[in-house]
């Protein structure tokens, strides 16, 4: 139940933040569309449903502007005599499952002086006692139905509002009649239980400790400035320590009591369901809550504008980057008018698309004065936005940074964008907002009811998909270029600007100050800046096309739906054809061979060889040019080295052009990647950036400490300083990559998805079949095998009262199915008990992670990870605590009511994974590597037969009996005796 700091609470709704996702990426310009293809092109689609389609876009693109959008009739809404708003709307998927979600119009804006952090204790109190479920008993509840808590069982709160998310079952009735009573009991049930209260005190105290830390420290001292004069400034959602130790439980009543009332409650409900019924069980659930007389009003607090250029510089020792950024306040009020829509959602992505791409291409350049570089507008307030645009810079270089971040925002406010710049970013949101369309029936409820969430809270239209398509489709080519230069001259305006300095406090090392930055700001404002060059042409993407190879061999999998070929250069690849997304085909290549097929020696080098590929390009073009040639295609791909396995894994859309890019880059990665002295250079520059502060925050402390208890000093997991990066050969580099992805055709390969055998063919056949098939480079240097033993060390560093604690149990197994989803499960039960122990038992900690992990070389061994954060002075308690558990888990097995729960999540998460192209991707991958048939897929299927309380019994007693224990706690420096 994480508290929502100021955040992006979907600013965009999905289909608007295609491209705006990102924060400050440091790879190169991102993949994304055909080239060639017109803006007209791309939205008309080939699978249109509407008949009136056509008609419904030229009607469009000669409306008046100030025409209001409709609302999705797909969704069923109405207002409750008592003020209760309600939105439903039915969607297959997934299938069998509902997303409810509770939404009251109430944060931490709305707290009395005496309440600092009630709203988000209130929203915990809501999982401790109310009025069907007492104590923890709704959880358990939850769980024993199938539900993971987190995922499908979380809520959120933030300066305005609070929700609360469910998503169920739906194929059992009285099952998501409970839950919709749930969610009733949410708004007036919830019991405030003194004795949970105070236990509930702690979890929210190691809540609030668990986010200490240089970033928390550098929040709190900008929140003044970024909701400057506001009352927001003043009501951090979390609270604070000393609040949180003080809030009382009659001050969480009156909260609750003021605020958790009809009028402010809203109940959305999305999934696969009979919307009339559904209808009728929140009618019947929320018809009787009192409507209020006499309630306080719903006061709306301003953020104010502010003439005057704010700065802030935050030194911090434990900060390991330096960043800079520019942060604009702008109104942010949603209208349902075609001009909102124009200009808030089509023009302005299109502005940040245009001036992401700039802000990139410069990063790559080799004196380029930014790591990396971004714009992004995130929604803090119902009424209220920032645009932030900031960027990694070199240790010593926030002046140069912010100055040159200043001057491509003039640059653009200038002169505008180029009739290429424009087309791009038009071809990219065009794409993706087809593929939107085209998904619309396998979107995934959770998208939907998070729009109705948003129009809940800030009033954003929802006119549904096809009305929507086909607006962007009607005016996406009315946009000129200088229709986005005037918008981005008005919306970011030289008022309420903040300039934030994040940098490491070292010795000897002067920080930037305040009068610093603001004389770099100054002197754009007088700077001569030229127009954008003109763009060069660029070349194709593959110079000479490869002729295709054959298929020499076909075998159907019919208990699949899997056909098997075999190519001409010996690669075995599996075909599963599907239809859980419309749009959408993944694909993952991969070969016996990797980073131990090489010296120790050349260490640095091996595993800087991606770097360097992706920092110098493929084929003919360098990072920048393939980045333009593959403008506005929905598509990503990932090549990796593992240290036994290499490959690439990707995905796109079904459209043809972009599943052939997708091909294309794969063919590249093997035979035409580039190594380059720029290449390796801006490799070497951007991990040393990562390194040189590393040490800096008590986390890479924590984690150099861990890797040395795990492997002590074997070279090949030895954590590496600046200076190791003078080991980087890049002839190395490139000889090993090389010999790596030049024997990828002699591996393997899975394609799933939106595709037919006939539409895929010939694709395979052209740049699958033709993958370079040299045989894989042995295995030189195996790694070793972990130590062995129990191990134990205790480390000092940070300032912040918080402790870490790190334990880990390993062993070997037997390399089958059946025994890794036993352990896994195992670790699934762990989960709960040690959550029940440590946070509900004794609220000493927010939140326990338990992670299973599994190793096929050199040889099968599996580990399970144990984590939590806690007080400093609680952490030798519930270590204690912690083994106790164990002993306990290991002596008599998991309860009754513990299995149950564990297998009960596992046959609804088995339901679920049954229709994703993900899953079926890394399955049949898995069994294909490991040499087996279908037979391996189907075990995966019905795993969940295997998790019997006798053999979890058995199982945990094995893991739990290991002599193999590492423990690692990190306490603050204070505490250093």
């Amino acid at each position: 139940m994480p508290f929502a700091r100021p955040r992006a609470s979907g600013t965009l709704r999905a289909l608007r933040l295609f491209g705006l996702g990102l924060s400050l990426s440091l790879g190169p310009a991102g993949c994304a569309a055909r080239r060639g293809a017109s803006t007209a092109q791309v939205m008309a689609g080939d699978r249109r449903e509407p008949a009136d389609m056509e008609a419904l876009v030229r009607q469009l693109a000669s409306a008046p502007l100030d025409t209001p959008m409709p609302f999705d009739p797909g969704v069923i809404s109405g207002t409750l005599p008592n003020g209760v708003r309600y939105f439903i709307e039915p969607n297959a998927v997934p299938p069998r499952r509902a997303d409810l979600r509770l939404v009251v119009d109430a944060g931490s804006v709305l707290e009395d002086d005496d309440q600092r952090g009630v709203a988000h204790f209130v929203e915990h109190m809501a999982f401790n006692g109310t009025r069907r479920f007492s104590g923890t008993e709704l959880v358990r509840w939850l769980e024993s139905i199938g539900l993971a808590f987190g995922s499908h069982i979380n809520a959120q709160t933030g300066f305005d509002t609070t929700s609360y998310l469910l998503r169920v079952p739906t194929t059992d009735p009285g099952v998501l009649d409970t839950a919709v009573d749930v969610l009733r009991d949410w708004t007036d049930g919830v019991l405030f239980d003194p004795a949970e209260f105070e236990k509930e005190r702690g979890v929210v105290l190691e809540e609030w400790r668990t986010g200490r830390g240089a970033d928390s420290r550098g929040r709190e001292a900008v929140l003044p400035l970024l909701l400057y004069k506001s009352r927001y400034a003043e009501r951090d959602p979390i609270g604070g320590e000393a609040s949180i130790q003080a809030l009382s439980i009659d001050a969480a009543k009156r909260f609750y009591a003021d605020w958790y009332r009809a009028d402010n409650i809203a109940v959305i409900a999305v999934g696969d369901f009979d919307p009339v019924a559904m209808q009728a069980a929140i009618i019947g659930a929320f018809g009787d809550l009192p409507k209020p007389e006499g309630a306080r009003p719903r006061e709306r607090f301003p953020v104010p504008d502010h003439e005057e250029l704010l700065v802030s510089v935050v030194p911090d020792p434990e900060t390991t980057h330096s960043v800079i950024s520019v942060q604009i306040k702008v109104d942010d009020l949603e209208e349902d008018t075609l001009k909102h829509y124009r200009d808030s959602v089509l023009i302005s992505n299109l502005a940040f698309l245009m001036l992401n791409e700039r802000l990139n291409v410069r990063a790559q350049a080799p004196d380029a004065p930014w790591l990396g570089a971004g714009i992004q507008p995130d929604r803090v307030t119902a009424t209220r936005s920032i645009v932030g645009v900031g960027a990694a810079v070199p240790e010593g270089g926030v002046e140069r940074g912010l100055e040159q971040l200043l001057v491509e925002l003039e640059r653009a406010r200038r002169f505008g964008f180029t009739e290429g710049e424009l087309e791009r970013a038009k071809l990219f949101f065009a794409r993706n907002m087809d593929k939107y369309y085209k998904e619309r029936r396998t979107t995934d409820s959770g998208t939907h009811a998070e729009e109705l969430s948003r129009h809940v809270t800030t009033g954003e239209p929802v006119p549904g998909i096809p009305y929507e398509f086909a607006l962007a489709a009607a005016l996406l080519p009315q946009i000129g270029a200088e229709d986005v230069r005037s918008w981005l001259s008005g919306a970011l305006p030289e008022r309420s600007r903040v300039i934030l300095a994040s940098v490491p406090a070292k010795a000897g090392v002067a920080p930037p100050t305040e009068a610093s930055l603001r004389a770099a700001a100054a002197r754009v404002a007088t700077m001569e800046l030229s127009p954008p060059a003109p763009e060069l042409a660029l070349p194709p993407l593959i110079a000479v096309v490869p002729a295709p190879g054959s298929i020499t061999a076909r075998r159907e999998l019919p208990e699949l739906g899997v056909t098997e070929w075999t190519l001409s250069n010996g690669l075995q690849l599996w075909l599963k054809p599907t239809r859980f997304k419309a749009d959408q085909v993944l694909l993952h290549v991969n070969v016996d061979a990797g980073t131990t097929a090489f010296s120790p020696d050349d260490t640095v080098s091996v595993n800087m060889a991606l770097d360097v590929v992706e920092r110098s390009g493929l084929g003919e073009l360098d990072p920048i040019g393939l980045g333009r040639s593959l403008a506005g295609a929905e598509l990503s791909i990932s090549p990796y080295m593992g240290d036994a396995r290499s490959g690439v894994v990707g995905g796109s859309s079904a459209e043809p052009r972009d599943l052939e890019r997708l091909f294309q880059l794969v063919y590249l990665q093997a035979s035409g990647a580039r190594f380059t002295a720029e290449g390796a250079a801006a490799a070497k520059r951007l991990r040393a950036s990562a390194l040189e502060n590393r040490l800096a925050s008590p986390e890479g402390k924590m984690s150099d400490a861990w890797n040395k208890l795990i492997w002590a000093d074997e070279p090949r997991t030895r954590p590496w300083e600046v200076e190791t990066l003078e080991q980087l050969n890049p002839a190395a580099a490139a000889s090993a990559f090389r010999a790596v992805f030049g024997s990828l055709g002699a591996g393997r390969g899975v394609i799933v998805g939106s595709f037919t055998l006939d539409e895929i063919e010939p694709l395979v056949l052209r740049y699958l079949a033709t993958l370079p098939a040299s045989p894989p480079p042995p295995v030189v240097a195996p790694m070793p095998l972990p130590l062995t033993g129990r191990r134990a060390q205790v480390i000092y560093a940070g300032t912040e009262p918080t402790a870490q604690v790190q334990h880990r149990l390993d062993g070997a197994w037997d390399g089958g199915q059946q025994q890794r989803h036993l352990i896994g499960s195992v670790a699934t039960g762990l989960d709960l008990v040690l959550r029940e122990a440590l946070r509900e038992q004794l609220g000493g900690t927010y939140g326990v992670s338990v992670d299973p992990h599994f190793e096929e070389e050199p040889s099968p061994r599996w580990s399970i990870s144990v984590g939590f954060q806690c007080d400093p002075a609680r952490a030798e308690e519930l270590k204690a605590a912690l083994v106790v558990a164990l002993d306990k888990v290991r002596a008599e097995g998991f309860s009754e009511e513990v299995s149950g729960r564990v297998l009960a999540g596992q046959r609804g998460q088995a339901e679920l994974v049954r229709t994703s192209n993900l899953w079926w991707r890394d399955s049949l991958n898995a069994a294909l590597r490991q040499g087996k048939g279908p037979e391996a897929v189907f075990e995966q299927l019905q795993a969940a037969d295997w998790t019997t309380p006798e053999a979890l019994r058995a199982t945990a007693a094995q893991v739990l009996a290991t002599p193999d224990v590492v423990t690692l706690t990190l306490l603050p420096e204070a505490m250093r005796p």
